[in-house]
């Protein structure tokens, strides 16, 4: 199955987490199919993105870890 998922990935290296489509296996995921292509005006769209992102991602993490 391919779906698009919010997963752990080195897809994007800022953000341990992002969301692409992955293929889902019995196993969980199988593949990692990344952004594809971008071109410019995507790619100012994904710093942007990235400076939002992170700090939310960091934020998420810590409470999981202090959830143990």
């Amino acid at each position: 199955m391919v779906e698009c998922a919010y997963v752990e990935s080195t897809v994007v290296p800022e953000c341990p987490w992002f969301a692409t489509r992955v293929r889902i296996g019995k196993d969980g995921i199988e593949e990692n199919y990344g952004l594809g292509e971008i071109d410019a005006f995507e790619k100012d769209l994904l710093g942007k993105a990235i400076t939002e992102l992170t700090p939310s991602i960091e934020e998420g993490v810590a409470f999981v870890a202090n959830q143990k």
